[in-house]
């Protein structure tokens, strides 16, 4: 049995929303990887609509602002505090698609306390919605990017938060 394959909307940037929708179906991919910017503003409920209709299984989704710290060719503010808060409305108001998981990057720089207090920071904003047993060692990550799982973004909130263990280890 082969995994599961789905494709991130960043790969087909200049297409809309719907057009993804088709040629991923078309494809026979299993699910969508949905980014933030690809949706029409306002649009969320024909969105949804149209992502169930199409067949396609939810991945991982991208907020509009995905990271703590500014990324050169993305925009937004600038100030990690905004961004950050950018990146728990996202998370809110992508609850409803029901993504697989929340990407949340850390942006360019070596800057890892911004980064790991960051993370803390998005995990302190969406604490009303979150068990204390989710949060789990922000300080051992070597690379400090965060996921939300997908089975806890239930009803528009946000259940727990599940720090990923870094793919390689911090240099020493």
């Amino acid at each position: 049995m082969r995994p599961p394959f789905s494709i991130s909307q960043i790969t087909t940037l200049g297409a809309t929303f719907e057009a993804d929708l088709r040629a991923y179906a078309a494809a026979g991919v299993d699910g969508i990887g949905i980014w933030e910017i690809k949706l029409p503003e306002g649009g969320d409920e024909q969105a949804h609509e149209q992502r169930d209709a199409s067949g396609l299984g939810r991945a991982a989704a991208v907020p509009a602002v995905p990271s703590i710290l500014p990324l050169p060719l993305m925009d937004g503010p600038t100030d990690p505090s905004e961004r950050i808060e950018a990146i728990c409305a996202s998370v809110h108001r992508r609850a409803r698609f029901e993504p697989s998981s929340v990407v949340c990057l850390t942006g360019p720089g070596d800057n890892r306390d911004t980064l790991v207090e960051g993370l803390r920071t998005v995990t302190v904003l969406l604490s009303p919605w979150l068990p204390e047993s989710s949060v789990t060692r922000l300080d051992a990550l070597g690379t400090p990017d965060l996921a939300l799982s997908g089975a806890a973004l239930n009803g528009g909130r946000v259940q727990r938060v599940s720090p990923l263990e870094p793919l390689f280890p911090k240099p020493s």
